[in-house]
């Protein structure tokens, strides 16, 4: 089970709709393919940058995607570890109109989430599980949002999800942990990922923590309130969401599709001596040769 990004600050909203499509079985995909098709856009100069690590984390307002997509790509690719004090630099760069002291308070996942999504390209139709709703047309997600308030007793739904719906497989899930009634202690968001290796579900704290519980079942994702480093502080999980990805035509996860670009000069072409007179000889574009008098190229000379 892997970590995923570790927040700083009041950013846990942002990490946990950004680990669902970072480390989940099918978000990842979804993500890779919007990253890829990004890539091969860029011309040379950019490409090389985005193999850079030193780039992962910039802030620059005209390469803001770009250094997003680096961070993201060096995660997966060379098992980068977050840089604690970066964390505004990433929001901003996904979500440029928040500014950085807006991106280190808390907000509400579901709603930065799609703003993200429309940012990278990724499609989605939303449902509420008390309203209802259809699927009118395939888009690369579904999300199902529980429109339950806070001051409601409500955990989560007592039996396990529905693991596929029409071309669409479950494969995460916003959560919220609700503090104890009376404190003085604020909610903190985490995500329910699947994995990609076994596809089994497990939950991620972005402060640096994995639990191995199959989130898509309520029974068994209330029992996180009773491990030592929440039970004294929540008394409620809730699901903000659940996102089904669709699995049509998605791309094999290969970081290897990434084509690394050799920014070094072209060799100097192999001398081509001098002319009696001691003037060197250049070869023109259509293979003639000549040599330089005056500014001007003399293609007959002896």
């Amino acid at each position: 089970m892997k970590i995923g990004l570790i927040q700083v600050h009041g950013t846990c909203w942002f990490y946990s709709a950004v680990n669902c499509m970072l480390l989940s079985k099918l978000g990842r995909r979804i993500l890779f393919r919007q990253m890829l098709e990004y890539f091969n856009k860029l011309n040379k100069t950019d490409k090389a940058h985005f193999f850079s690590v030193a780039k992962t984390c910039k802030k620059d307002p005209t390469k803001n995607l770009l250094y997003f997509y680096t961070f993201m790509f060096h995660f997966w690719a060379t098992t980068l570890q977050y840089r604690k004090g970066n964390s505004p630099n990433l929001v901003t760069n996904v979500l440029p109109n928040l500014t950085r002291n807006q991106a280190v308070v808390g907000r509400f996942p579901n709603q930065e989430r799609e703003k993200m999504f429309d940012r990278l390209g990724i499609t989605y139709t939303i449902m509420d599980v008390y309203k209802g709703g259809q699927i009118t047309k395939d888009t690369d997600t579904l999300i199902v949002r529980i429109s339950e308030s806070l001051t409601k007793v409500f955990h989560v739904p007592y039996f396990p999800l529905s693991k596929n719906v029409r071309n669409y497989e479950l494969d995460s899930s916003l959560l919220r942990l609700v503090p104890k009634s009376g404190s003085k202690g604020h909610s903190h968001a985490i995500a329910g990922v699947r994995n990609p290796e076994t596809g089994s579900f497990y939950v991620v704290d972005s402060h640096g923590y994995t639990y191995d519980v199959d989130w898509s079942d309520g029974t068994k994702l209330v029992k996180i309130l009773e491990l030592p480093r929440y039970k004294n502080k929540y008394d409620r999980i809730v699901f903000d969401s659940y996102m089904y990805v669709n699995t049509r035509n998605l791309p094999t996860f290969d970081t290897k599709l990434f084509k690394q670009v050799d920014l070094s000069p072209a060799p100097p072409p192999a001398p081509l001596g001098k002319n009696s007179k001691g003037r060197q000889i250049h070869k023109g574009a259509r293979g003639g040769l000549y040599v330089l008098q005056g500014g001007r190229k003399i293609y007959k000379f002896t």
